[in-house]
Order: C-alpha cells, then sequence, then structure tokens
C-alpha cells in the first residue's frame, strides 16, 4: 500500500452514499428475483438484473438466470451462458445492472469466490448476498448482503447504505384522487 493511500483520510459514509445511485426494482421483478433465487433450496443459484441507468438512478427491469452448475457452496457460469445473457440484454437497450446469488447460511459476506467469480464488475455494480438459498425471500435487503463495487473492489454495504440504495417499488397501486 503506498504512503498516500495511508495517509488518506477515508471518505465519509455521507458523501460515498451521496455519490453512488439508488436501484429502483418492481415488486414483479424482486418476486421473480426471490422464485429463482430459490428454485432448488440445496445449491447456491445465480440471478442477473438487467435494467436501465438514467439521471435519477438505475431501473431493474428483468430478472434473469443464467446456465449455472451450482452445488452446495458455489455457483459457476461459463462465458457462453453470460453472453447469452447480455446479448438478450443489450439487444432490448439493457445493460446487467447487480448479480444476485444465495449463501447456503446465514453468512452474506463476499468470499474470495465471490469477488473473482461476479460477472463484470463495474463501479456501482452490486453483488447481492442472499442467505438461506433464499428460502426466506429477500424482502427489505436488511438481512441479505449488499455490495458495491467500488474502486476496484467490493464493499459491503452498512444498514443505513442499503436503506439509501434499493428501494422496492410497487408493481401495481390504486391511488384515487382527492
Amino acid at each position: 500500500m503506498s504512503l498516500w493511500k495511508k495517509s488518506r483520510p477515508p471518505a465519509k459514509i455521507s458523501e460515498r452514499v451521496a455519490s453512488r445511485p439508488r436501484v429502483f426494482v418492481p415488486e414483479s421483478v424482486l418476486a421473480t428475483t426471490e422464485r429463482l433465487i430459490a428454485s432448488t433450496r440445496e445449491h447456491e443459484e445465480v440471478v442477473y438484473w438487467a435494467g436501465l441507468e438514467g439521471p435519477h438512478g438505475i431501473v431493474a427491469v428483468s430478472a434473469l438466470a443464467p446456465d449455472a452448475d451450482t452445488t452446495y457452496g458455489s455457483f459457476d457460469t461459463t462465458a457462453a451462458s453470460n453472453a447469452i445473457i447480455i446479448q438478450w440484454a443489450a439487444s432490448r437497450g439493457l445493460g446487467i445492472v447487480a448479480q444476485l446469488h444465495c449463501h447456503p447460511d446465514h453468512r452474506v459476506g463476499h468470499s474470495r469466490g465471490d469477488d473473482l467469480g461476479a460477472l463484470m464488475p463495474y463501479e456501482n455494480f452490486l453483488s447481492i448476498v442472499v442467505p438461506h438459498y433464499g428460502t426466506s425471500g429477500i424482502g427489505d435487503f436488511q438481512t441479505s448482503g449488499l455490495h458495491r463495487y467500488e474502486q476496484g473492489r467490493f464493499r459491503r454495504l452498512t444498514s443505513s447504505e442499503v436503506l439509501s440504495t434499493i428501494v422496492v417499488v410497487p408493481t401495481a397501486a390504486n391511488f384515487r384522487g382527492a
């Protein structure tokens, strides 16, 4: 580590949060994600969110499950299966905005394998780890581990950062004017 990195004060959390985009997830995308992530209930599963980035944040519009070899404690996708997903998204003007996968127990930290196996990390890319093979759902994301790719590495977000990052949007709402 360089002397500059050692002596430079870390950015305050409020500064990091303010500079990071919010991610808007429709309930329908969340429901599809929960169904896909808990599909086997005995292996890790992986799901990608395809979406758009705009001036007010990122909107996830689809949940996509690539072909993957899965085990009790890992998943592995091939370049070919990822290319199919990326091509599908690109042909619709979308990008891959997040990766989600599940772990067998309560631990939601990123392993070295999670860091190395992330689909295509770029600044602000989210990697979300869901506990208990997703059998309890994802809910408000407070029991999941949200990791944002920042300055060349994944960093787990704090509870307050999770609240200011993920916005679940009702798919259908009934509003009546006054």
